[in-house]
């Protein structure tokens, strides 16, 4: 074998070997579906714009808070490692209760009333039971979709991109 065709072939093993680390290393609880879902969360934050009260400082982190259950395993730290909007980097912070230092909350079920100091972004799993999320993932034709409440961001103080309204689904009726 030619010596390329060996590098060729010692690098695409050692890729397979790395995916399959990869595969072997995320939780069973961590669908593909929560995958998706991860990536959404970290790629709705630059189509909203924040008041500017709701950092504690111009360089402060902007945190994304798993409210109760996680279904995502590592898959969201995976997705927010290394991202950063502006000056702030994304954390990620698991926690039992909504509380004020949250910019992004997602809950999987309904978490109870988010802080009127807050200024956070509300996104669930569809239904949510009782919350009135600002995005509500959808499962369509096997694929994750999302619907967002234009009553309950306008009341929230934050602004969502229209690039971002443009690829949600249109607001089911009596919602």
């Amino acid at each position: 074998m030619p010596l390329s065709v060996q590098r060729l072939a010692a690098t695409l093993l050692l890729a397979a070997c790395a995916a399959a680390a990869r595969a072997e290393a995320s939780p069973a609880g961590a669908s593909l579906e929560y995958a998706v879902k991860a990536n959404f969360l970290v790629r709705f934050v630059p189509f909203v714009t924040w008041p500017p009260t709701a950092f504690v400082a111009a360089n402060a982190p902007f945190v994304i808070c798993i409210v109760g259950e996680d279904p995502f395993g590592s898959a969201i730290d995976d997705a927010a490692r290394g991202r950063a909007i502006g000056p702030r980097p994304i954390v990620v912070r698991r926690t039992a209760s909504v509380d004020a230092g949250c910019h992004l909350l997602y809950a999987r079920k309904s978490a109870g009333p988010v802080p009127a100091s807050a200024a956070a972004l509300t996104v669930c799993d569809n239904p949510c039971e009782g919350a009135r999320a600002m995005i509500r993932f959808a499962v369509r034709d096997g694929r994750v979709r999302f619907v967002i409440d234009p009553v309950a961001v306008q009341a929230s103080g934050l602004t969502i991109s229209s690039k971002l309204l443009g690829l949600a689904l249109p607001p089911e009726p009596g919602r």
